[in-house]
């Protein structure tokens, strides 16, 4: 699959300190309330463990990271961004906000396949309707990959972000 290199213009300081002070905090926030709450003992608790896993991916894509899946998923550096019509893009990542993205050389083999089965199962788990995909999401898979997420947005954000959520 050919991804086309879309870049967005450089976005405003107010603009960056507005995703550093409250965005990426707020998703942070939701992926340490989701591993909290893992595993769920109700409803309320399975919906904060599904928030909390869908920004787990989302902050994975905004680092770079994505998954190939053949033979089996596996992580890969993804550092496109989603083209809409006329080549824009309104997709924000970690670079646009003065941080780097991650290189796959400092992840051990197995933070990748932590991180690679996380982004796979949040997809089919979480962030897409499928039937027998036996994604094998766990509670150990989400608590693994909660704290290597929140640690790579803690080392690739410039600015630091606010500390109580990347401390969750």
């Amino acid at each position: 699959m050919l991804h086309t290199k879309v870049f967005p213009d450089p976005l405003a300081d107010a603009v960056k300190m507005e995703f550093l002070a409250r965005h990426i905090p707020y998703r942070l926030e939701l992926l340490g309330l989701g591993k909290a709450s893992c595993p769920a003992r109700d409803t309320c608790a399975s919906a904060i463990v599904e928030a909390g896993v869908v920004s787990g991916r989302l902050l994975l894509q905004f680092l770079g990271l994505g998954i190939e899946l053949r033979p089996d998923p596996r992580l890969v550096e993804r550092h496109d961004y989603f083209e809409k019509p006329k080549g824009q893009t309104d997709e924000v990542k970690v670079p646009d906000v003065g941080g780097s993205f991650v290189d796959l050389s400092e992840l051990s083999d197995e933070e990748k396949l932590v991180l690679a089965e996380f982004h796979y199962g949040a997809s089919k788990a979480c962030a897409h309707f499928t039937w027998e995909s036996e994604h094998g999401l766990d509670v150990e898979i989400i608590h693994r990959a909660s704290d290597l997420i929140a640690g790579l947005v803690r080392a690739h954000c410039s600015v630091s972000v606010n500390e109580h959520a990347l401390n969750a």
